[in-house]
């Protein structure tokens, strides 16, 4: 099977969306599931719990998303935006990573996502988490389409095989948030067995994930940690967007580590929108930081007490 986002291929025994005939009690078990964990959350981030309802529903496909398309027909091929035998089909830049090759598939991307996203949105904010998400989906499928070209050009026998790849899956903005969670920790994580900075945990998992899973797409999941390197080292430090380190500073100049948002309130989808552009009127101006999160607990999940921020519990790490 060819490799993609989330480590299956398109098709290959599956019906038209991914999943085969009869197993819808499957997926709505998975659902369950995911909404166990949901419920389990100390805190509910709005945002994190509706992308992860959405793409259940994308799965599903049930009455009234029949415009969702199908993951073979919505799934990322580079060759087919930059073939140029015919109309590019920009619709599968924008699909791909919110599509699933099957049950198992969605189940640990999104189990990952409301842990991933439980952390995230309430330090960045419903509206900055939103924005860092599509930011990522968007970067990384720019990267993966741009690094098939380059090794289409200059390593044809692995240019040509990703260029013609169908890659599907929310696994690359998984790895950009892991980089976002964890890139200003100064704590420790165990992976297999050893030890290494968690901030540096990314850069294990791109290569145990590759040993465990051969079909997962590589060059999906590394274009999601540059992607995340990408947010952490220019956009984070933009002044004039939520969460930029122009928002957030204290009166001495220096960035408040770990830092809540404290975000103007707003109402109606019309004030969502207008932060979401970074347009609008007057607004209290959010607080953020670049210091250290998690605070005195940001150590390892084994260093006693409760894993801090930046340190994931043992097991809970990205897995797809």
């Amino acid at each position: 099977m060819p490799p993609r986002f989330g480590g299956y291929a398109a098709g290959s025994g599956y019906g038209a969306y991914g999943r085969r005939r009869g197993q819808d009690a499957t997926v709505l078990s998975v659902a369950l599931m995911l909404a166990q964990q949901a419920a389990a959350l100390e805190r509910k981030p709005p945002v994190t719990l509706l992308l992860a309802a959405a793409q259940v529903f994308f799965y599903l496909r049930p009455e009234g998303f029949e415009w969702v398309p199908s993951m073979r027909a919505g799934c990322l091929i580079p060759a087919k935006l930059f073939g140029g035998w015919r109309a590019p089909e920009w619709g599968r830049f924008f699909w791909a990573p919110w599509l699933h090759a099957d049950e198992m598939h969605l189940f640990y991307n999104m189990s990952s996502l409301l842990w991933k996203g439980s952390q995230l949105e309430p330090r960045l904010g419903s509206v900055g988490f939103l924005r860092l998400v599509l930011e990522l989906a968007v970067t990384s499928n720019a990267l993966y389409c741009a690094g098939a070209l380059l090794l289409a050009h200059h390593a044809p026998l692995l240019g040509f095989p990703l260029m013609r790849t169908c890659a599907v899956g929310f696994s690359g903005v998984l790895f950009g948030l892991k980089v976002v969670l964890s890139h200003n920790s100064p704590g420790w994580s165990e992976v297999l067995g050893v030890r290494l900075p968690t901030k540096y945990v990314c850069w294990a998992e791109l290569l145990y994930l590759q040993l465990l899973v051969p079909n997962a797409s590589f060059m999906g999941h590394l274009c999601g940690i540059l992607a995340g390197l990408l947010y952490v080292a220019v956009t984070s430090r933009l002044p004039f967007l939520p969460g930029g380190s122009g928002a957030g500073r204290d009166g001495s100049g220096r960035g408040r580590g770990g830092g809540a948002a404290q975000a103007g309130r707003g109402s109606g989808m019309g004030s969502l929108l207008g932060r979401l552009l970074g347009i609008g009127g007057r607004r209290r101006p959010r607080t953020y930081g670049h210091g250290t999160w998690g605070g005195g607990n940001a150590g390892s999940a084994g260093a006693g007490g409760r894993p801090g921020f930046a340190a994931a519990p043992r097991g809970s790490g990205q897995r797809w």
